[in-house]
């Protein structure tokens, strides 16, 4: 058995992008497990350990999961392994101040997960949340798991993404299920609205409605499984049927966190017998050492560094919610690092969705400060009294980046830019307008650089060294300065940006208006 990896499943899925075939991501314990000490919903070894603290017993090492729930609900009956459950995910919590416990109403239940600030999120988690987010199409149509626990739609919920789940411990259809945003599925029960299945006899339940549904919606995707066993359960069965049928073309890629190579082997036996043939074949392949929060971070990283986005809209409704003081973005405060990004970060990912966005950002944003330096007053008619050369010629620049074959070059545009910076060198030239004649200067470089590849307005100006830099360059030091200029209200200056950039008509016409 050849196993791959971690960096090869990301090269892989990176590709997804753009491709026809949606990720769906299989999710098991996992992926939800208490890292470094900090709060988790427990392991199966750790809810072994409290079935017999339960009981009152010690079970033996070579006890499974399956055998020791079978003795709990034995003995106890199954509202005591519902119970169980209700406790391992009350353990997640950061803090439990109305002390609710097992066993309570399921508006206490749904209150604490509507206190979404108030759980752990593994950062695989908030990883993959993120992910759905920025890509939708390719990652954010639906997550299937084996748990119980509410930590993906946290995760979720946290990153503002839309979705709706569905918890199933019986049989049932997918197919008519409906709702916004992505897809949560609980195959084997929720820890709070639901029965929860755990032994043999449960999990190998024939559940036909639900199996013909996995089968339609898995079939022609990649199922990425992490932190999950494989048990024998309907996620095998479903899984035996569909790599069995030829007009099925499922890829299935298998992340094992061991890196033990003839213990993974052994441990995972019956997986491997379920997909050999469809490994043979080249339609499965296996991964090791695979670390879900490595992995997951990894992913998103190298997916937003490609396309920061799916659209223009998402790119921007991300870039609003991670500069939002009340968003909670698990960790991962923008799409593009752990580190809180400048405007002119945001500016020059506009790039990797369209070459001439960041330029047209630039020349939108600096119309911001046009009425401040031309010194209008509120109800004074449109005839400015100073600076009026420079909506002029950033009007000029608006029509060449519009018409980029058909507009030649215009020189009143480059020496227009070139005023602008010596006039904001002037001893009696407020910062304002130091900043405003800057912004302009910069925009039309954007402009210009966008045009020939790159521009090197400051050496023409006689500024400094001087070095010829591309449109984004140009374009992210004047919307940082329009930004500075409006004390540093981000999100305000995205906002704006967005309702020109997504108003439906030419966003650069009316400039002059």
């Amino acid at each position: 058995m050849r196993f791959l990896t971690t960096d090869l499943l990301i090269e892989r899925l990176v590709g997804a992008i753009d491709g026809p075939r949606p990720v769906v991501f299989l999710l098991g314990s996992g992926a939800t497990m208490p890292r470094d000490g900090q709060p988790g919903v427990p392991s199966s070894n750790a809810v072994i350990k409290m079935i017999g603290d339960t009981l009152g017993r010690e079970f033996p090492p070579d006890t499974t999961y399956q055998d020791a729930f079978e003795q709990l609900i034995a003995l106890r009956g199954q509202d005591a392994a519902n119970h169980l459950i209700q406790r391992a995910v009350l353990m997640a919590l950061r803090e439990n101040p109305a002390n609710i416990g097992p066993g309570a109403a399921d508006s206490d239940f749904e209150k604490l997960e509507g206190e979404v600030g108030n759980w752990q999120i593994p950062p695989g988690l908030a990883a993959l949340a993120a992910l759905a987010a920025h890509h939708p199409k390719s990652f954010g149509g639906t997550f299937l798991t084996t748990n119980f626990d509410p930590l993906i739609e946290i995760a979720m919920a946290r990153a503002e993404l839309s979705w709706h789940s569905t918890a199933l411990h019986a049989d049932g259809s997918l197919l008519y299920l409906r709702g916004s945003g992505t897809g949560v599925v609980h195959l084997h029960g929720s820890w709070w609205n639901s029965d929860t299945l755990h032994t043999s006899t449960q999990l190998r339940t024939t559940r036909r409605q639900l199996k013909a549904s996995l089968s339609k919606m898995l079939g022609n995707s990649i199922l990425v499984v992490l932190g999950y066993g494989g048990w024998k359960d309907i996620v095998m069965s479903t899984l035996q049927d569909v790599l069995l049928e030829n007009d099925r073309q499922i890829d299935v890629l298998w992340a094992f966190y061991s890196d033990d190579e003839e213990r993974i082997q052994n441990q995972s036996a019956h997986v491997f017998d379920v997909l050999s043939e469809s490994s043979a074949r080249g339609r499965t392949h296996f991964y090791k050492n695979v670390d879900i929060d490595e992995f997951a971070r990894g992913l998103f990283s190298r997916v937003v560094k490609r396309a920061p986005a799916e659209s223009l809209p998402i790119f921007l409704k991300r870039a609003l919610v991670a500069r939002s003081e009340p968003s909670i973005y698990s960790g991962l405060v923008a799409p593009w690092g752990d580190d809180a990004p400048s405007m002119g970060d945001f500016i020059k990912l506009l790039e990797l969705l369209s070459p001439d966005l960041p330029a047209t950002a630039a020349v939108i944003l600096v119309k911001l400060l046009l009425p401040s330096l031309e010194r209008q007053e509120v109800h004074q008619a449109n005839n400015p009294r100073q600076f009026a050369w420079v909506r002029e010629s950033l009007r000029m620049a608006a029509n060449m980046l519009s018409n980029r074959d058909e507009i030649p070059d215009d020189p009143y545009v480059s020496g227009s830019a070139i005023d602008a910076l010596t006039a904001a060198q002037k001893p009696d030239t407020t910062s304002h307008d130091q900043a405003a004649l800057r912004a302009a200067a910069y925009a039309m470089a954007a402009v210009i650089a966008w045009k020939h590849g790159t521009c090197d307005i400051e050496r023409e100006a006689g500024q400094l060294r001087g070095e010829p830099y591309p449109s984004d360059y140009w374009a992210a030091r004047a919307v940082h300065l329009v930004t500075r200029a409006l004390f540093d209200n981000q999100g305000q200056v995205i906002l704006y940006l967005t309702s020109r950039l997504l108003s439906g008509r030419d966003h650069l016409s009316r400039f002059d208006a």
